[in-house]
Parts: C-alpha cells; structure tokens; sequence
C-alpha cells in the first residue's frame, strides 16, 4: 500500500490481534516481490488498489495464486486485482466491539517485519519486536528534543523504518500529530507545511538535496518548522540547508531497521552521525574497527581480537551484542542464515559477538562520526538501498545465464548516494539494449534500474574467482577515460543512449535527469 492513514491502521490492528505485518515496498516489483512474500512466510497479502497491475503479474506464479488478497479500497473505486476480497465490506460487516487480546503478543513478541537490503542479496525480513519499536521511538523522540505538541511532516514512505515507525510513532507513542504525504513533492514541501503548521519535517539525505535544487518560494520562509530530523544529510549542504530554510535546529541520527548500531547527533555538529567518548567508550553500545576498506574484513591484532580505529582513521561501524537489552539486542532477519553472515564474534574480548553494520565510518578527535562508503553488495540510491545480486539476476534473466555482469554504485557530482552502473562482458557489441531496458523497468523497482551500461571485453576475477568491482568502481563513467562503448538511460523514454562526452558534460552539469 502507499502511504495512507489506513496503512497505519492496518498494521497496527493486525499486530494487536497477533498478526504480524510485513511491511513490503509497494516499489517492489516481479522476482523481488515474489521473494519478500516467501521470505516472510506470508498468509495473505493486503494492498492498495493501485497495485493490481503489479498483483495480477504474479498470480500465475507458484504458491501466490492461493494467497487470498485483501483491497483497502476508500474510494470504492472498481476492484480491478484477480479474485480480490473487498476489505471495506468486510469491515462495514465486522463486530465494533475490541476483539480479545491474544496470549501470545507481548513486550518481547514480533511487531511487525520491515524489509531491508542487508549488505549483500535480496530483500530480508528483519523482524521488530516491541520493545525495539519503544526503544526506537521513545530515544528518537527524547534525544531529538520533541515534545507533544509537535506537529510531524512525513513525505517518507511509511514501508521504511524512518517515516512508518520513528515518524509516525510519535502518534502512537507520545499523541503527536503526524501529517503524511502519499509521495514526496520538493514543489509542494513547504506549502504543505505552512498548511498543516508542521513544526517537525522528516527526512533522508536525498530529500534534503532536492529541496535545494528546488526554486526558491515566500512559503519556505515562513513555516513554523523549529527542527529537520532524519539521516543521510550531506555535510557539503548542511550549512546552505540551514540557512536557506531558516530551520533552528538539525538532529541526524544513524541506525539500521535490523542492527543495534545506534547513533544521534543531538548538538548539531555540521555533518555528524552522532558522538562516541573517547573518554569512557565502553560504556557504549558501538565500536569502530580498523578493516580492509576494500573488502571491509575486520583488522585483528595478535591476541585475535579486533582493533579498534584511532581518531582520523575510517573504519567499520560495528554494534555489540547483549541479550535481553533492547538496545544492544539483536534479532538480525527472519532468515537464519542471512543473521548468521552478519555477525562477528571475539570482537573487544573473547566471546563476545558484533552486528556488522557494513558501513565505513570516521571519527574525529572529539570522538564525533562521520559517513565515508557502504561497503557490501549494495549502495543507496533515491533514498533506497540497491542490491546489485538482484539487479545482476534481472540483467541475466534479460540476457542470459551466459552473460558476466557486474553491477555497482558510482557517484555523479550533485546527487546523493550512488547511481547504478552495470558492465557487461560480450566480445561483440550485438546486445540487445532495447530490450533489456524494457526488461529491467518491468521488472525492477525505477531506483534499482543502472542509470549507465558499460560493455566490455575482458573482466578481471578475484583469487576466489569473483568479478572485481572496485577497479570499476574507481574508473566510474568519464568516457575521455574509458574505451569501452557506455550507454546512458534516457528518462524520458526508457531506452539506454550512446554516452558521449558532450552528454558526459551535461550530465556533470545537472541537465540531465537521473
């Protein structure tokens, strides 16, 4: 479902009867969605109306054929989804009385699931229990400094962590009022927070970003927004942020749906994740450790344990595990072995364990952290994490099995995150690019399909015979650099062009549309 008070309603009903929710994408498309119902073991689906295209394409497909789906369908709008149950009927016909409450929901039992990219493959259900969500919710709301009567503005997707659970929480937790926006529009932000008297915005760094990029308009000066919380702010725009929108005070924090790796950043610290003591650091639930920075392997000094960064080194994000503490538990995905390739054991001393975040990490001399990369088989992009094993199975899907693809993140001046690039080897240029741009927009989510192709010849492999991607990585897509033939997507008809240096130029200079 897209955003709605009744997706909130929806999921919060169902987890007070014992159901637990699994809150999917609604971008999500083909394989991926096939795959985030069978991870989570999934009973039913409940949707929006708007998705009946993306539901209809998948009930020929293997167990979801005999999954019933339920339409929340306000508008009563015609029930376009194969063989859909009515909700809105169901619910008009449903005793109004509170329903028992079951034995088996408790402080410790399963909210609901949030989906996340993890480091590496497809999707993952990581499971939220309660006392996370209060733990989550309740640090977000002090450490930031809200009170009750803040007024929320949250554009974000409520399938995510920050919007639908931090965001919206502060309704469910302390009566805030949160004002929620189907989809984010940079044209209307501000109108809409003059409207609603939003005295809070949420955000992700790439909002932020086009805000900036927007015209300048009379409303973004006179709201009554005192504080922006959220994460992924660029230290570069923080300052311009600041002082354009008239915004008192910036609260960044950093976390992840699954880890126990926490951070705030409640001074305002330009650019900051938040503090660690250098004074007293094992009285915090986190550690930065020395690694490859390549393969982000963990540095181990000759007892076997971990060493931890110095002041001005980067170094992997990791959180210490303790049980039955919510904010150093850790349930990790509802996949076993997806948990089991996260963790790290013998890390400050012998025994004890370590959610690796896969995320590289600074800190300076007052012990403030600062983002460097994103390590893994995934990078951020529009707000979303991207997984190249699942952009590398659509390409072969598109083209064959045969085909060496690598797919990966490279940066473009004035954009957040990383745009996908995918190299293809072929000894001729006979691919078929038409074709796998159809594909790929079909059957992926329009932030994981690769902004440029590169074809290629040769392709080099690691000692464990795995396709290099950091070379690439570094070589990014200058054409006066590169020989091999490169291809950009065109947005506005979905097809991949030649990348020629004068494109190359217009591309650097903001006039393309990524």
């Amino acid at each position: 479902m897209g955003n709605s008070v009744e997706y909130v309603c929806s999921w919060l009903g169902l987890s007070k009867i014992g159901v637990i929710p699994a809150l999917v994408n609604p971008q999500v498309r083909d394989l991926s969605l096939l795959h985030c119902i069978q991870v989570a073991s999934c009973k039913a689906i409940l949707c929006g109306p708007d998705q009946h295209k993306v539901l209809n394409s998948l009930t020929e497909r293997t167990f979801i054929a005999h999954l019933p789906v339920y339409v929340w369908d306000t508008h009563r709008r015609h029930m376009e989804v194969k063989g859909a149950i009515d909700l809105q009927e169901r619910l008009t016909a449903a005793p109004s009385h509170a329903p028992p409450k079951p034995d088996n929901v408790g402080y410790r039992s399963d909210l609901l699931y949030i989906y996340t990219s993890g480091t590496t493959g497809m999707p993952k259900a990581a499971p939220v229990t309660n006392s996370r969500a209060i733990f989550m919710i309740t640090g977000t709301h002090y450490m930031t400094g809200m009170s009750k009567k803040d007024v929320l503005y949250i554009p974000l997707p409520l399938s995510h962590t920050t919007g639908g659970l931090l965001g919206v929480g502060q309704t469910l937790l302390f009566g805030c009022t949160s004002v929620i926006r189907n989809k984010f529009s940079a044209q209307n932000y501000w109108s809409d927070v003059c409207q609603y008297n939003a005295t809070v915005g949420m955000y992700i760094g790439e909002l932020c970003s086009y805000l900036l990029a927007a015209k300048e308009r009379p409303e973004e000066r006179k709201h009554k927004i005192h504080m922006m919380t959220g994460n992924g702010m660029r230290q570069d725009i923080w300052r311009e942020f600041e002082k354009r929108f008239r915004v008192g005070a910036i609260r960044e924090f950093y976390g992840s749906t699954e880890g126990n790796a926490s951070l705030v950043n409640t001074t305002g610290k330009r650019g900051s994740l938040g503090f660690v003591s250098l004074i007293l650091p094992k009285y915090y639930s986190v550690a930065l450790l020395s690694c490859d920075l390549t393969t982000g392997k963990l540095t181990r000094s000759e007892n076997g344990l971990c060493i931890q960064c110095k002041p001005g080194e980067t170094g992997q994000l990791v959180g210490l595990i303790a049980k039955d503490d919510p904010a150093r538990e850790f349930r990790g995905y509802v996949s076993q072995g997806a948990t089991r390739e996260t963790l790290v054991r013998d890390v400050l001393r012998k025994g004890d364990s370590a959610f690796l975040t896969g995320d590289l990490l600074m800190m300076d001399r007052q012990g403030y952290l600062y983002f460097r990369d994103r390590l893994g088989d995934t990078f951020r992009w529009k707000g979303e994490n991207v997984s190249t094993m699942e952009v590398e199975a659509a390409i072969k899907m598109a083209l064959g099995n045969t085909v060496d693809v690598v797919v990966y993140g490279v940066e473009v001046k004035g954009h957040d995150g990383k745009a996908g690039m995918a190299t293809l080897l072929a000894q001729n240029n006979t691919l078929d690019l038409d074709a796998l741009a159809q594909h790929l927009v079909a059957a992926l989510p329009p932030y994981a399909v690769p902004r440029f192709i590169r074809i290629t010849t040769e392709l080099e492999l690691t000692d464990t015979l795995k396709l290099k991607k950091y070379q690439l990585q570094q070589e990014g897509f200058n054409p006066k650099s590169i020989d091999d033939d490169m291809y950009f997507l065109n947005q506005a008809d979905g097809q991949y062009v030649p990348l020629t240096k004068f494109l190359y130029q217009r591309i650097l200079a903001g006039e393309e549309k990524l």
